[in-house]
């Protein structure tokens, strides 16, 4: 009798442990999906900036064609 209320103990104790493991291991899988929405959020906005810069690039050497074009006309 002794040795099943001791195993039911053990049991007891081991089922305890594998929900505070589970407990933690979705915690941390929050956890990291959350940082990797941030992580993944914030490279969309650099990307963004680096289409705008692209984009003011493009800008200023059209300009600097239709300049060099409108210098370059003999009047």
């Amino acid at each position: 009798m002794q040795n099943r209320s001791e195993a039911a103990e053990h049991d007891f104790g081991a089922s305890e442990m594998n929900y505070k493991f589970a407990r933690l291991s979705l915690a941390a899988g929050v956890a990291s999906a959350w940082f990797r929405t941030i992580e993944t959020k914030q490279q969309l906005e650099l990307a963004e900036k680096k289409v705008k810069t692209i984009w003011l690039f493009y800008g200023l050497m059209y300009k600097k064609r239709m300049l060099k074009t409108y210098l370059s006309v003999e009047i």
